[in-house]
């Protein structure tokens, strides 16, 4: 028979251990937020590598590029790399793409991102066709006006057309560090051709039912709602006693105590 432990009990049990363990994690089907950049400070960050740098997406502003965009006249790769990620099972990357000037996608013109070395975007890249001087192709679908002409609409640098996409990719990912790389490997020797990358979100689905209160991060918030379900015997799904009956045992005890305080004050804590 289960000896009955009061809230004050509680407390002086869990409070020690919840202080002694510190990890990575996160509530399973919750959407959050990783990173995100749009270089409107100007500063690129610790967490990029590479030959690319924050220039003027001139008149691409207009299409949501503000004041700066992150610019590639490079066939080299630039690289972001987010490391300390929480427990995962997906990942979304969304962005916008600058197709600047004459990229002009022959049958090696590729845009290509990798995640971990894995590519998930690797197609076809250009402000217009050889075969049929038709519309800009690449990922993503276009928020800039169709083509008219090799040289329309010309939005900054050299006088040639430029384009943008919007492009969004959702993938398989659990590592607890991500490297995700963009490259154009067949880019032609500056100013004749280059790209550019801005508006960088990444969201993870996060994975941990320590996490309560699904903000993804494991505090005292959970803990009171924890406290407020501590040795209740009646759990059952789906709700399993406001999901404080971690292991689905039909009761809130030691095991689901040593569940939250394994997971304490893990996951992301600046949502």
């Amino acid at each position: 028979m289960k000896t009955p432990i009061t809230t004050a009990k509680l407390f002086a049990v869990l409070i020690p251990a919840l202080l002694m363990a510190i990890c990575s994690a996160s509530q399973a089907g919750v959407s959050v937020e990783v990173y995100s950049q749009n270089f409107e400070s100007g500063l690129l960050g610790t967490q990029w590598s590479g030959d690319a740098t924050i220039q003027s997406p001139y008149g691409l502003s207009v299409f949501g590029f503000g004041n700066w965009h992150l610019k590639s006249d490079s066939p080299s790769a630039c690289i972001l790399t987010l490391p300390g990620l929480p427990p995962h099972s997906s990942m979304t990357l969304s962005f916008t793409l600058a197709l600047w000037d004459s990229v002009d996608a022959h049958q090696n013109d590729l845009f290509q991102v990798k995640v971990d070395g894995i590519f998930v975007i690797n197609e076809v890249f250009g402000n217009y066709v050889l075969t049929n001087q038709g519309q800009s192709v690449g990922p993503g679908v276009p928020i800039t006006p169709p083509f008219t002409a090799y040289y329309e609409p010309d939005y900054g640098y050299i006088n040639f057309r430029d384009s943008a996409r919007a492009v969004s990719v959702t993938l398989s990912h659990s590592a607890s560090t991500a490297a995700i790389s963009f490259q154009y490997p067949a880019m032609q020797p500056p100013p004749d051709e280059a790209f550019g990358i801005d508006n960088i979100v990444v969201t993870i689905v996060c994975e941990l039912p320590a996490d309560l209160t699904g903000d993804c991060f494991v505090d005292m918030e959970d803990f009171a709602v924890f406290a407020s379900e501590w040795l209740r015997d009646d759990c059952i799904a789906p709700e399993w006693c406001g999901g404080a009956d971690f292991d689905g045992s039909g009761n809130v005890w030691f095991d689901d105590l040593k569940e939250l305080s394994t997971k304490w004050l893990t996951g992301v804590s600046n949502l």
